[in-house]
């Protein structure tokens, strides 16, 4: 969790910085070049693009830290090329991964829809190593109920956690 807030952190740096430079690029340096003076453009031109490798570097970094298939680069790859989108993007991803990081915090939603409508299961918190017993809600009746049986981190649903056991003979 510490290592995606730290990403989170770059990646918004990263952001501010090549967004005002793309700003300043495109506001200002374009009408001067036009106007016959190249010099903005000459100076902030290379220092912009230098700063979007390194954005794109954070962006991936962010993404792979949050565990997000790789389609959810899209919008950072635009955000650097697009003025005033880096600023917009940046909000959404910052309130993504913050939502993802209360969830690994509280250790309730270990699951979420990734971007292609895909189930899958976030790792388990830093508490919690996979394998270990935690006693979640008793959320069904029955047979298959985790009341007196609490399911192992990984094995939240009672139908896997019998094909596990079948698996291993118990």
């Amino acid at each position: 969790m510490a290592g995606l807030q730290g990403a989170l952190v770059r990646y918004r740096v990263m952001t501010y910085a090549v967004g005002i430079g793309l700003l300043v690029l495109v506001l200002v340096g374009i009408p001067f070049q036009v106007a016959g003076r190249p010099h903005i453009v000459q100076v902030v031109g290379p220092i912009h693009g230098f700063l979007y490798i390194v954005y794109l570097v954070s962006a991936a970094d962010l993404t792979r830290r949050a565990r997000w298939p790789i389609p959810q680069l899209a919008g950072p790859i635009l955000g650097g090329l697009v003025p005033f989108l880096a600023f917009v993007v940046e909000r959404r991803v910052t309130k993504r991964v913050q939502r993802q990081i209360a969830g690994l915090a509280s250790g309730l939603d270990r699951h979420t829809w990734s971007s292609a409508g895909i189930w899958q299961e976030l790792s388990p918190t830093p508490q919690q190593q996979w394998g270990q017993r935690v006693r979640p809600p008793t959320y069904s009746t029955g047979l298959l109920s985790h009341a007196n049986n609490p399911p192992v981190v990984g094995q939240e649903w009672p139908v896997i956690r019998c094909i596990s056991h079948l698996a291993r003979g118990e």
